[in-house]
């Protein structure tokens, strides 16, 4: 049971003894144990270790000890490897929802858009602009969520065969088309990029203020604008310019 007094699992529990309701290391700090009861304890303790020396042979003395610690390691250790892992699995998935709140890539439509392009004309014509414009549109949209599902329906809004839509893929001005339409698209994340950056920069990041200096440190002074060198001073501005020069 535990003690009255000191909530210990192993107090006293004769209720005639001075030491009744503490543990013996709390009773003897209260001064509740004579000497000779300390000394025998004591005497009780040393030759219960001296018996337990003379069955462990020297090299296994403090096993126990040791694979009870590498035991809390390990579990120290996969404790902190799971929680690496689940932070970066959100990590990840906070990245993926940024990419397609920027791009804004998610949804698209291929029937929609046509339809926007017909308006209220009865009598709208496909033009091949027309088509390759939904086309790419729809290569380059999130493939989880574009509509619609696959390769042969969107030929179908097209206007086209799934073959040509094949051939489409293959030939030189999709390639060109694709890359042009991707780079447009990637020119929306550069304001941010750009803040990313710049706060990394300010935060003593060497790469990254090097970075902020190749895009907007260098500049041609346009007459009346102040010149950067007169406000940093010229022996920082010598020093950045050198930082630019760096590889």
């Amino acid at each position: 049971m535990k003690g009255s007094q000191c909530e210990s699992n192993f107090a006293c529990s004769d209720a005639g003894d001075p030491m009744y309701g503490y543990c013996f290391r709390h009773a003897q700090t209260k001064g509740l144990v004579s000497k000779e009861r300390k000394a025998d304890f004591e005497d009780k303790r040393v030759n219960a270790m001296v018996s337990t020396r003379k069955k462990t042979t020297a090299e296994n003395w403090g096993i126990k000890s040791k694979e009870k610690r590498e035991q809390e390691i390990k579990k120290l250790s996969e404790e902190r490897k799971a929680k690496l892992e689940e932070d970066q699995r959100l990590q990840k998935e906070k990245v993926q929802e940024l990419i397609h709140k920027i791009l804004g890539d998610q949804g698209y439509d291929a029937q929609e858009i046509l339809n926007d392009l017909k308006g209220a004309k009865a009598d709208f014509k496909y033009t091949l602009s027309n088509q390759k414009f939904i086309f790419i549109g729809w290569y380059t949209a999130d493939p989880l969520t574009r509509k619609p599902g696959t390769l042969k329906e969107l030929c179908k809004i097209v206007g086209i065969s799934v073959a040509e839509g094949r051939d489409w893929i293959d030939s030189d001005w999709f390639a060109t088309d694709l890359h042009n339409s991707v780079k447009k698209m990637m020119k929306l994340a550069m304001p941010y990029l750009s803040r990313v950056n710049l706060a990394r920069a300010l935060g003593g990041d060497f790469n990254s203020f090097k970075e902020q200096f190749r895009i907007f440190g260098k500049h041609e002074k346009v007459e009346g604008e102040e010149d950067w060198d007169e406000v940093l001073g010229e022996e920082i501005a010598t020093e950045v310019e050198g930082i630019g020069e760096m590889n």
